[in-house]
């Protein structure tokens, strides 16, 4: 499964939004350290669950360093790991970084 996914059509050209979410994953990575399989995991949790599409480039994302949050329905999600709703507290303290 791609990280990004580019337009179809686009004749391997990216799309602004795959400009954006190519540099959110970037951030992600380079800056934040977040292993690529949990930004995998976030994307797809994303996509599947939550049916946002581009979700590095619609959504923001929170990290405690290890994994990724997204506030939705009025709490954080692990979107890299099993979607469980996190202490919104606990994550603010430990690091509280927004990844994006």
């Amino acid at each position: 499964m791609p990280l990004i996914d580019p337009p179809p059509g686009g004749r391997g050209f990216l799309s602004f939004t795959n400009l954006v979410e190519a540099h959110v994953l970037a951030s992600m990575r380079r800056v934040h350290e977040i292993k690529l399989h949990k930004c995998r995991r976030a994307i797809h949790f994303m996509k599947t669950n939550l049916k946002v599409e581009h979700p590095l480039a619609r959504e923001t994302f929170r990290t405690d360093g290890v994994d990724l949050f997204v506030d939705k329905l009025g709490g954080l999600i692990n979107v890299s790991s099993d979607g469980q709703v996190e202490l919104r507290e606990a994550i603010e303290h430990s690091h509280g970084a927004e990844a994006s």
